[in-house]
């Protein structure tokens, strides 16, 4: 190899490895997630995933951690699920569950109007649910509630769950999974996680 090919060789060996080491740091866990704008609008992804910490260790997982491999009994104990958000403008929250399971039935008014979306073999059908509304005996595996807002929404499983949210008061507003997880599972980093509305 003439001293020119070992250069271009060396040239494009440092190019891959700046390429590879550049695009790692793109899925690198951060404290916080970074909330997407589109039209004025702030979209929050966050997955319910099965089994994410172990047998019947259910967690939500941020999209800020899909970047990774998804593995059973991968410990999240100790990942800060903390999502920052701007007072005053509107919130999408998009919600995910991969969970198959049924666990209760849900009965309650609604509090902040929700779309759910869930896939079937005939195509995609969605429901829409109205603020006031009272939802009787729907099958769910988790609800996604921030008890400082009285928000509880129910998670059906293998759905897809959007309801948008505008903060208006700057503050630290905890989201986790009441029904059937409880705080205790929250407590333990599961499913549980903070929202900071700064002004």
């Amino acid at each position: 190899m003439s001293g020119k090919q070992l250069i271009v060789t060396l040239l494009f060996l440092a190019l891959g490895v700046v390429i590879g080491f550049g695009s790692s740091l793109l899925f690198l866990p951060r404290n916080t997630t970074s909330v997407s704008t589109t039209q004025g609008q702030q979209v929050i992804y966050i997955a319910v995933i099965p089994d994410y910490g172990g047998n019947g260790w259910d967690a939500f997982v941020p999209l800020k951690y899909l970047g990774y491999p998804i593995t059973a009994h991968e410990n999240i104990v100790g990942i800060n699920n903390t999502i920052v958000v701007k007072a005053g403008v509107p919130v999408k929250f998009v919600i995910i569950n991969l969970d198959t399971m049924v666990t209760m039935n849900f009965s309650g008014n609604v509090a902040v109007p929700f779309i759910l979306y869930n896939d079937t073999e005939n195509g995609q059908i969605t429901l829409t649910f109205n603020k006031g509304q009272y939802i009787q005996n729907l099958p769910i595996g988790h609800t996604f509630t921030i008890p400082k807002l009285d928000i509880n929404i129910p998670l059906p499983p293998d759905t897809v769950v959007s309801f948008n949210y505008t903060f208006t008061n700057p503050g630290t507003y905890e989201y986790l999974c009441i029904t059937p997880c409880g705080p205790g599972m929250g407590q333990l980093g599961y499913m549980v996680g903070y929202i900071i509305v700064q002004s």
